[in-house]
Order: structure tokens, then sequence, then C-alpha cells
């Protein structure tokens, strides 16, 4: 492509954000000039409902199993040598896109055993990595490989505004000139400390009451979730608030998507720019009496929101194709011209936004989690075995809790390690589970008759559907590159 022909990319990355618990609806700005003016996914997904993996996967376009990055303690050396070598940025860099990066990258980024703020992950022309997990305040940043500190002012130090004020002075100094803009805002992870003229916006609202909200224990899904009692009120309290807050929060988030389209509006050049607005994962908020987390492989954590503009996409469009984070790396390319790296799992959806859908497009994905092999901050070994007598709703020792501002919640368990095939067709419309645990345990839903998984069908279903889909999601594990598409069938009988 031609450098005069060369599209710009703005890709904003939020942390922990819903889909099916409403939180697009906060948005209103980006709802207007993403949705409204762009494309609107219906059937997004994640491969993996945790923040590292994920961010790796959508860093490089490959399942977990490909990238090895398996819990939040990732960015290691067998990262940095080998999958980050091959990131998004690498192969817009190459050819000839100025890159720019501003915000969570990797939970363990920064820190002295993945070699500190002077790595910059390869690719990036501009570099403000947030060291460590998400943070609003008293923060360490990476500037090109300099430690920056920054301290508790709002005016100089909130970290959604400080990489939207780095992207725009970016933006502006590069007009002209083909770039890649990548945002990783912290919001809405906990701790969700918000903006403080948004302090008064949506005071008493509550998480909604799902069918699943506070459906606990469960004796018939996997061991977590049959040692989880029910909230009581003072863990609704606190899943409420968390809420809330998230809400207040992706306020500064939708005021940055809005400076940004103001800014590329200004300079002339917003007609030659793609936008693209997605989650690492999605987030539950009281289902099956969990106050807040990700981790699970239930609709509510795997399902993100993913909007898109710009050249080619109409106003107003919405997309049923089943698209997944593997995606986004080589549609990121595809938007630059540049062709789909044979290493890359996923597939551009660009052709689908153009509203030239491939006569065959996938109707399954993978999504795969590991476990808690380190703790929510990606710095110490997890216990596998602590008792949390202090998390709220756990039945017995194992359980693991998670923190936010308000409290704990049990969210983990060691042996909360799954594989899933997610199936979207006319035909059927599932999710097989297969647990690595010591009772290989399965859970299996027919999302049209049971769309928040309230009862496991896998002992209602036929025994040869049951072992079809076993079938199937083993041919996704084996899967690398182009085969991940749609992974060819194996001929082998499976045990």
């Amino acid at each position: 492509v031609a450098a005069a022909d060369k599209k710009n990319v703005v890709f904003v990355l939020v942390d922990d954000q819903d889909l099916l618990l409403g939180s697009l609806a906060c948005l209103n700005k980006t709802r207007s000039l993403l949705i409204d003016q762009g494309a609107y996914f219906t059937n997004a997904f994640v491969a993996t409902p945790i923040c590292c993996p994920s961010r790796a996967t959508i860093q490089t376009g490959r399942y977990m199993h490909n990238t090895k990055v398996y819990d939040n303690g990732c960015g290691g050396t067998e990262w940095q040598e080998g999958p980050e070598k091959l990131n998004v940025a690498h192969f817009a860099n190459s050819n000839g896109y100025k890159t720019f990066y501003a915000g969570k990258y990797l939970n363990n980024y920064g820190t002295k055993p993945v070699g500190g703020v002077e790595h910059i992950p390869p690719g990036w022309t501009r570099w403000f990595g947030l060291v460590g997990n998400s943070k609003y305040y008293d923060y360490d940043v990476s500037n090109n490989g300099t430690l920056e500190h920054h301290g508790s002012n709002y005016a100089t130090d909130y970290f959604t505004d400080y990489i939207k004020n780095k992207s725009i002075s970016f933006i502006k100094e590069t007009a002209g000139e083909p770039f890649f803009v990548m945002l990783g805002s912290p919001a809405p992870h906990v701790p969700n400390i918000f903006a403080p003229q948004y302090a008064n916006k949506y005071l008493g609202i509550k998480a909604p009451r799902t069918p699943s909200w506070n459906k606990a224990p469960n004796p018939d899904k996997h061991w977590l979730l049959r040692e989880v009692g029910p909230m009581d009120e003072a863990q609704i309290k606190n899943s409420d608030l968390t809420y809330a807050d998230r809400w207040r929060a992706l306020q500064s988030v939708d005021d940055m998507v809005a400076e940004i389209v103001h800014t590329l509006e200004e300079l002339g050049i917003l007609d030659d720019t793609y936008i693209i607005y997605s989650s690492d994962h999605g987030f539950h908020l009281g289902e099956f009496g969990m106050g807040f987390d990700k981790r699970q492989l239930y609709e509510t954590d795997i399902r993100v929101p993913l909007l898109a503009r710009g050249p080619g996409i109409k106003p107003g469009m919405k997309i049923d194709n089943m698209v997944v984070s593997v995606d986004w790396a080589p549609t990121i390319l595809d938007m630059m011209g540049i062709a789909k790296p044979d290493i890359m799992d996923g597939r551009s959806w660009l052709p689908v936004a153009h509203g030239n859908a491939p006569s065959v497009w996938r109707d399954e994905i993978m999504v795969e989690y590991n476990g808690p092999q380190v703790d929510e901050y990606g710095i110490l070994p997890a216990d596998p075995n602590r008792a949390t007598p202090s998390c709220p709703g756990a039945l017995l020792p194992g359980v693991m809790c998670c923190g936010g501002e308000h409290g704990e919640a049990p969210c983990d368990a060691k042996n909360n390690t799954y594989a899933c095939v997610r199936k979207l067709s006319p035909s059927e419309n599932s999710i097989y589970c297969k647990f690595n645990d010591d009772q290989e345990f399965v859970e299996y839903y027919d999302i049209n008759k049971d769309p928040w998984a309230l009862q496991n069908a896998v002992n209602t279903s036929s025994p040869a559907h049951m072992e079809e889909r076993f079938k199937r999601l083993k041919e996704f594990f084996d899967c690398s590159g182009n085969d991940c598409f749609i992974p060819p069938a194996q001929s082998v009988k499976i045990n």
C-alpha cells in the first residue's frame, strides 16, 4: 500500500468491561461516535477471560495454548524471546507505521524480574507502559525506557487522562504519516477510582439482577461454584457499589474517545482513520454468588464490547458474525493493508465490517483458562490451599479471593482450569467445557434454552453429542496459525 493510501488505526482497549450487564449504556459519547457512526459486533468473545493472557493474545493474535502465557504472572523471558517479538506493533512498524502505546500492558510489566522499565516491547515507536496492574494514581510508567513516577494530583496524574493526553500529542505530531495508536485504559478495573467531577453520577444504581444473580451454591457446576455460597447483605452492597464505581470510572474513557475523535476531525484525518473499542474480557457482578470478577466460562465473562468505525464501515452497522480476540491483531494489520502473518491464529473481520463477509465464516471459537498460578497482581505465588476466612462466601479453604475498593469477593480456585469450545450456528448455540481437574469435570449449556447457564446439561445431553464436542475441543487445542480459524477435523478417535 502506498504511504499516501495507508490508513491510521486507533485501538482503545479497556480493562474488565462487561457487555451483558449494560455498561455500554454509560458511554454516551462513545456510542454516538462509534456505534451510531460505525459497527457494533453482537457476538464478540475473548479467548481467555483473564487480564494478562488475554492481553498477550490481543497483542499477538494467538490463542493461549500457542502464546504459552497462562496466568497473570506473564511477561518474562519466554514471552519476550518468543511471542512478543511477533506482536502487532512489530508488523505495523516494519511496514512503515509510527506506533504508540500508552497504558496497562501486561500485569507484570516493568517489574525487575521481567526486565524493568528499560524493556520496550518490539515495534513501538513511542512507549508509555504502566508498571504492573491497573492503577489510577501513584503509579510508575516506562517513558520510552525511563522510569517516570506519578502521584495523586488529578490534573497531572489521573491515568486515564494521562494516556489520553499523551496519545493526542502523538497524533498531532505524527499527522501526515500513517500511525497506529493503542491505549490500555485501567478503567473499569478495580479499584475504579473515578475522576472527581463524576463523583455524584450514578448514585444508587445497582448491578442487574440477572437470572443467575446470587444463585448459589451450584452443585451441578465445577468445584469453585459448588463452594461459593450466596452473598449476604454486605456482599451485595459491595457488588453494587463496585458496579456504580465502574460506570463512574468509565466516564473518563468516554471523554477520551470523544477527544481523540475530535482531534482526528480537527486535523482532517478522521475519514482516514479506523477506531476500534474493546475490552480484554467481560465481567460478572453477583452472578452465581460471586460479587465481582472475571475468570469464569459464562457469557458475562467471555463476551465483550466491540465497536469499530472507519473507511468503508457504514454507520449503524450491526454485525452478528462470531469474532474472537485472536482476530484483533490481524484485523488491525488488515486495516493497514498488511497481510495476516501465518503465525497468527485469528482472521481479520474487516471484510465483514465492509459488508463483504467471506462465504465461509467460523461458527466456533476456543476459550481457555489455566487457573490462579499467581495472585491477582501477578507478583507473588498464590498458595493454592489458601484458607481465606476473611473471604465472604467461601464455604471451604481453597476458594481464593480478589479484592476491590469495597471489600473482597470469591473469584478463583486452583482447579478452575478449563478449555471450552463455544459454538454459534443456526443449528446450535452452546458451550462445552472440560476442566483439567481430578474429576475431569464437564459443563455444557444450550445457550438458546439456558442463556444464563443455570443448569448444567451435560448429563441430559446425548453422549454421542458430548463425545463430538470433546473431539472438537481437542481439534481446537491442537490448532495453530491458519488452521485455528476452522480447525480441520481429526480422523483419530479421541479417548
